[in-house]
């Protein structure tokens, strides 16, 4: 009698002092076998036993992904195969990950398949654009051991565009300039960068303001967007940013204090000999009038003024390559 245990596995007729048994239903582990003779009239009774060991077989899986490469938000169907077929149980896709840099790497299962015909299949539309590396694990059952097999998938960033606008523009030298950048899908997230200054984007628009770095005059002026997980990074066509010189207003008056009724002139003065265009005079906010600008110089006269103190300014709206500037208050008293 062959003994697994206390469970009888089978009887076995001795011929010339031998006896065997033979059987393929073990399970998978550690086994105390025992062969029990139980005598004749001649012999007594003896046993014997062994520790009989049954491993799981080997198994290997093999897994493809489709499509490969696929796009953002396209479904990927990640196909594991086991052989042998006839093992039974799951599979679990996973991704390997790896974040921060430098990390511990860990697998962080996606989803799982169940074996039929030695084939488990997972489908998923969710992976973020980039590269992943996909694998599927099989645990293994009862009779065969686990393994494992991964594929690299890659998927395509979405791409972006980039616009830009500014304010003011014109700008005055040394002034500082608000940059406004709308990248399309207004889903991106991340960082623009533009004219030295950076921007968090946020509903697709990123905002920073900077002092333009070059001399007066037309400076090209770009935004760059430097992407993020799931979007491609872009640049915007360039910017024509017009930076004029300040001018520096200065106001003067030919009498103050004055009498009612005299006539007084208001000179401005600028900085730039070449600067073109008009000066207007006001008092408070009225205007008084205006004079054309010649060799940065440009005068108003008037002998209106009622008795009392007046405040008087002179505004240079700008041309082409200087920026507009307002004077100080001159206080004009009129006796």
């Amino acid at each position: 009698m062959f003994l697994d245990g206390t469970a009888t596995l089978g009887n076995s007729t001795l011929s010339g002092g031998l006896a065997t048994f033979s059987t393929s239903n073990l399970s998978v582990g550690s086994h105390s076998i025992t062969a029990i003779y139980s005598g004749d009239s001649h012999y007594p009774g003896s046993s014997g036993a062994l520790t009989q060991l049954v491993n799981t077989l080997f198994t290997t899986v093999t897994v493809t992904s489709s499509p490969n490469p696929s796009m953002l938000g396209q479904t990927v169907t990640f196909a594991a195969t086991v052989s042998p077929p006839t093992a039974t149980g799951t599979v679990t896709f996973s991704e390997l990950t790896c974040s921060p840099t430098p990390c511990s790497a860990s697998f962080v299962a996606l989803g799982t398949g169940t074996l039929s015909g030695g084939k488990a299949a997972f489908s998923t539309s969710s992976l973020s654009g980039g590269t992943h590396l996909i694998a599927a694990i099989y645990s293994g059952d009862t009779y065969y051991s686990g393994s494992t097999s991964s594929v690299t998938q890659s998927v395509k960033k979405d791409p972006t565009t980039v616009t830009l606008s500014s304010s003011p523009n014109p700008s005055i030298a040394g002034q500082s300039v608000t940059f406004t950048a709308i990248v399309s899908p207004s889903t991106a997230t991340g960082v623009v960068t533009v004219s030295g200054c950076t921007g968090t984007l946020s509903g697709g628009q990123a905002q920073c303001s900077a002092i333009p770095a070059g001399p007066p005059g037309l400076q090209s002026i770009t935004a760059t967007y430097g992407g993020d997980n799931n979007y491609n990074g872009s640049t915007s066509a360039a910017l024509m940013q017009a930076v004029k010189q300040d001018t520096g207003t200065t106001l003067t008056s030919s009498a103050n204090p004055s009498t009612l009724g005299q006539s007084v002139t208001f000179t401005a003065l600028m900085y730039f000999s070449n600067a073109t265009g008009t000066i207007t005079f006001f008092d408070g906010t009225a205007t008084l009038g205006s004079g054309p600008v010649t060799k940065a110089v440009a005068t108003f006269s008037t002998s209106s003024l009622s008795a009392g103190s007046h405040s008087i300014t002179a505004v240079y709206s700008g041309d082409g390559n200087f920026g507009g500037s307002t004077s100080a208050v001159l206080t004009q008293v009129v006796k």
